[in-house]
């Protein structure tokens, strides 16, 4: 390491840098994209940076992931489990880490975030890793489904009546 000192100038300042400190990464430059991993994937916040505040907080290391959501699809991310005391937020659209809140959790770890692309236009999807305690870093495992989901109630429905067609019996009901 080596360190820097200013003497004679105003104000007395020592800046030392230990041998070896790798540089915190940035979340947004390290940025996971979902279609190049699979889930689960297994994920740590360790040698990263505190560079965002989540809408509900955070104080600690962060990672990000995003995903491209095309219209009509609907992403669901979430953490299956954590080491540590994690927080996460979905947002959609512009830059890392995103602009528009979709949820923030602090608890439950494993809370689920569904959000679906009405905007006529594909959108980045961003869920951003934190921690509520600065300093603490941990592994987590987050997992994601993006596809289209069908409305099943004229689905149900239509089994409803099918089903009761079959069951239908004219001489049960005279008058039918």
């Amino acid at each position: 390491g080596h360190c820097h000192c200013c003497c004679n100038c105003g104000t007395v300042w020592i800046q030392c840098v230990s041998a070896g400190a790798a540089p915190s990464l940035s979340a947004c430059e390290s940025q996971v994209d979902l279609s190049a991993v699979d889930s689960p994937f297994v994920g740590s916040t360790e040698g990263m940076s505190n560079d965002h505040a989540l809408s509900c907080g955070g104080a600690g290391s962060e990672k990000v992931f995003v995903a491209v959501v095309q219209p009509g699809e609907t992403i669901d991310i979430g953490m299956h489990d954590t080491t540590y005391d994690s927080m996460h937020e979905t947002k959609w659209g512009g830059d890392c880490p995103g602009q528009n809140v979709v949820q923030c959790t602090d608890d439950p770890d494993t809370a689920r975030h569904l959000w679906t692309n009405d905007q006529g236009s594909e959108q980045n999807v961003y869920f951003t890793v934190d921690t509520v305690d600065a300093g603490a870093v941990g592994e987590f495992t987050v997992t994601w489904d993006i596809g289209v989901v069908e409305d099943n109630t004229c689905h149900s429905f239509h089994g409803f009546l099918n089903a009761m067609w079959r069951n239908f019996n004219p001489l049960t009901y005279p008058n039918a």
